[in-house]
């Protein structure tokens, strides 16, 4: 399980990487997009607050915008997950990768794998999903494509 989430990690911080760098490798936006950023999503991933508002409200003392508009992506991802509602991830998240870890983490909480095809590609997350649950049935959703197939069998049969 944790090597499914560390690939997951790996796939959003390679998301933020690719989205603030934009094809520019400088020093200088590396340190200054991405690292607020990162900062906004830390903010928001340990805020302890009960209540959405509470979260946006803590996101509005961040250090700068980039910062409190992922603190805010966290806020309402963190919701999501708490109401099993894929309609906030879709609705509220603009970042396409922030969005897809949402509905992913709310079909783990939820252990429903149709919320997978909401996603395109949706084969990791049936992958994850799989891994997560133990559910070997789920990988069955994605016979057809064999090497992630295999992947998702062998993660779900780790487990056991």
């Amino acid at each position: 399980m944790k090597k499914v989430y560390f690939i997951i990690g790996a796939f959003l911080l390679g998301g933020i990487f690719l989205l603030t760098m934009g094809g520019d490798i400088s020093q200088k936006a590396s340190h200054s997009q991405s690292y607020y950023e990162d900062r906004g999503i830390r903010l928001a991933k340990h805020n302890s607050y009960g209540k959405l508002e509470q979260c946006l409200e803590a996101c509005e003392r961040s250090e700068n915008e980039i910062a409190k508009e992922m603190c805010e992506q966290g806020c309402f991802a963190a919701e999501a997950k708490k109401r099993n509602d894929i309609s906030i991830c879709e609705e509220k998240l603009t970042h396409e990768y922030l969005k897809a870890a949402c509905i992913i983490d709310v079909a783990i909480k939820t252990k429903n794998p149709d919320l997978c095809k909401k996603l395109y590609p949706s084969r990791m997350c049936f992958v994850t999903l799989a891994s997560a649950t133990g559910d070997l049935s789920v990988c069955e959703m994605i016979k057809d494509e064999k090497l992630m197939y295999e992947t998702c069998k062998q993660n779900v049969l780790a487990k056991q």
